[in-house]
């Protein structure tokens, strides 16, 4: 049944490209290959230079799938690849066109543009400072444990409110629960990897993401679970990846805000927390993370948001009251960026939010170190407008967070890059970044560090001593690479950086 399914929905494509089949070929238009990229490669998505990339990754990697998205190769090749239930969702996306957007020989005039401007190879990353080894008001506390398999952790999720910690575990298909001195508790069997939890009272939400690599099938979805009961309330999700939980319409009643990051469509969606009504913010795939906030002062909760994928950018979603929100694009990256968190925090003491923005995807087509990947903050002159005011960079950069760790007033910094250069010592996979004011820090990892690769972190108060700790969590998988650094045990899956500022 899926074969036919398959072949039928192969058969509908056909006969779609063949209804258009009589217009006239694109013909050439005499312009140079810049002028082409910049309208072709520049149409959806903000124009890359070609100095972002090497010539063999544009060669090998960006270009041939590129070709796909302007009909230059055969969109059956692709679709032939993908799951029966994935075909539908990626025609009804208009993912790829159904011939050439512009003539064989400007295409070919695109290509020389962008294989002869880039270099042969990316410059490294400018220097900086040693890091020092050995973290400030930290006790680094690995969990160490008998592993048959490598630990693939999804979630790490601190709730101070309960008193514990959980853990999603993709190798064991589980969501584990921790106690405040980080042992186990408890294990919950899931049907896929889980991506968000969130506690209410004596509730929790779950959500799972369905299939955790990049894929367009609508299996994610989100349970709501009290005590023993567990009741699915969203379903037929594409690869649900954040959620946030609120009164988006101001009726009281609390509404749920989902990214479903998908792979070449998605959406950013609000559900209506009575009706479930799904109400669309965004079609568009990459939606990453969504934060509430409001951020311009008039009492309803707005929404900032980071889209990732080939539209790479961070918008604020103005609430305009009872559930209608209007996007500003507050700033936009190149699509090979590799645009993989965001985070609000007053980095300059004016009481107005500035942005926290790390760049270090590398699951993609353009896999090389790239020496613009690492942290910015973006600061806000007061109207919600950002200019960048600090850059450090980091290989592989995926999350930062903002918190006072040291307890002296001002937010420090914790970074993790999943796709850290190994080679480089010390270990880059973490980085504390002591605030000296001024966006000025003392920067240091730990040596553990190197054992595992983290994906995900969270900070929050984990023993109750009034004190934010950090929780990272490793995620090991066959064509991703492995720890790297210097580190000589077992590889980690947990690693609890336990705060204790003060008591030195």
């Amino acid at each position: 049944m899926r074969y036919c399914t398959f072949l039928l929905l192969l058969l509908l494509m056909l006969a779609a490209c063949s209804s258009d089949g009589h217009r006239q070929s694109p013909r050439p238009t005499g312009l140079g290959g810049q002028e082409l990229a910049e309208i072709h490669c520049g149409g959806c998505h903000l124009f890359p230079p070609p100095e972002l990339l090497d010539k063999t990754t544009w060669q090998n990697g960006v270009l041939p799938e590129m070709a796909y998205h302007l009909g230059m190769r055969d969109p059956l090749e692709k679709l032939a690849m993908l799951d029966p239930d994935e075909i539908a969702t990626v025609l009804r996306a208009g993912a790829y066109p159904n011939g050439p957007v512009l003539a064989a020989e400007d295409w070919q005039k695109i290509m020389r543009f962008y294989v002869e401007r880039a270099p042969e190879k990316l410059p490294p990353q400018p220097a900086r400072p040693p890091v020092k080894t050995g973290l400030p008001f930290f006790e680094v506390r690995p969990l160490r444990e008998k592993m048959t398999r490598q630990p693939m952790i999804s979630l790490v999720k601190i709730d101070e409110a309960r008193g514990c910690v959980y853990v999603g575990r993709r190798e064991k298909q589980t969501l584990e629960v921790y106690n405040r001195a980080l042992k186990k508790t408890d294990e919950l069997p899931v049907s896929s990897p889980v991506s968000e939890v969130v506690a209410v009272h004596d509730t929790l939400f779950m959500l799972q993401m369905g299939i955790m690599e990049p894929n367009d099938r609508r299996q994610g979805k989100l349970l709501r679970i009290t005590g023993q009961q567990q009741k699915t309330i969203l379903d037929s999700m594409q690869r649900p990846v954040q959620m946030v939980l609120g009164d988006l319409n101001q009726d009281g009643i609390t509404d749920y805000l989902i990214c479903q990051y998908g792979n070449e469509s998605g959406k950013l969606a609000w559900y209506d927390g009575k009706t479930r009504e799904e109400h669309l913010l965004k079609t568009q795939s990459g939606a990453r993370i969504a934060i509430v906030r409001d951020m311009d002062n008039d009492g309803l909760p707005d929404i900032t948001v980071l889209m990732c994928q080939a539209r790479e950018s961070i918008s604020i979603w103005y609430n305009r009251g009872k559930g209608v929100f209007e996007e500003n694009i507050a700033l936009q990256f190149p699509p090979v960026y590799g645009s993989s968190c965001i985070e609000l925090a007053d980095m300059n003491s004016d009481g107005h939010p500035d942005i926290l923005y790390t760049n270090g995807d590398n699951a993609d087509y353009s896999f090389t170190h790239k020496p613009y990947h690492g942290l910015r903050i973006f600061l806000n002159d007061g109207q919600n407008h950002f200019s960048e005011r600090f850059f450090y960079p980091v290989y592989g950069a995926s999350r930062a967070l903002a918190r006072d760790f040291d307890g002296d007033g001002d937010p420090d910094l914790a970074l993790i890059a999943f796709f850290p250069d190994a080679s480089q010592h010390p270990n880059e996979g973490f980085l504390f970044f002591e605030n000296r004011g001024g966006l000025q820090f003392d920067i240091s990892t730990f040596a553990e560090a190197a054992g595992g690769r983290w994906l995900v972190m969270d900070a929050g108060d984990v023993d109750g001593d009034g004190r934010p700790d950090i929780v990272l969590g490793s995620f090991l998988k066959s064509g991703l690479g492995q720890a790297g650094g210097t580190y000589a045990g077992p590889p980690l899956s947990l690693v609890w950086l336990r705060n204790v500022a003060g008591k030195r």
